[in-house]
């Protein structure tokens, strides 16, 4: 990232490696540091079958494209019985079946994106 010019900044430099992902996203959205989603990892170490449900509070109705399922941080994880457990590694917690098609939070985001925009060049980074 520093070879193209982004200034780069360690999560570990700037809060508790421990903290939640929220904790890291709501830091880099605050600061205005994208963060290349790809490398975003749970930070629970819990089974995923143990993860708390998505608070309702959380969630929004969507009429557009804009869903859970669409979203850059939604998972499917084998559960009992072959049954596909929907998670949210964002907010890590699971989804209810069917919410994931209309239902979104705030911090929905393009498959593949940044997490506050497209990347320009000499823009500040927060690497994970």
């Amino acid at each position: 990232m520093l070879a193209v010019g982004h200034e780069a900044v360690h999560w570990s430099e700037v809060g508790d490696p421990r903290a939640r992902d929220t904790a890291l996203m709501q830091w880099a959205m605050a600061n205005g540091f994208p963060v290349p989603l790809s490398r975003l990892q749970p930070s629970r170490i819990d089974a995923i079958e143990d993860w708390p449900w998505v608070d309702q509070d959380m969630l929004r109705s969507s009429r557009s494209r804009q869903v859970c399922m669409s979203c850059h941080f939604l998972r499917y994880h084998p559960g009992p019985n072959c049954i596909p457990v929907l998670t949210c590694h964002l907010h890590q917690g699971l989804i209810a079946h069917g919410e994931h098609l209309t239902h979104r939070c705030q911090g929905w985001t393009e498959v593949g994106g940044v997490i506050t925009g497209e990347l320009l060049p000499g823009e500040p980074v927060l690497l994970l």
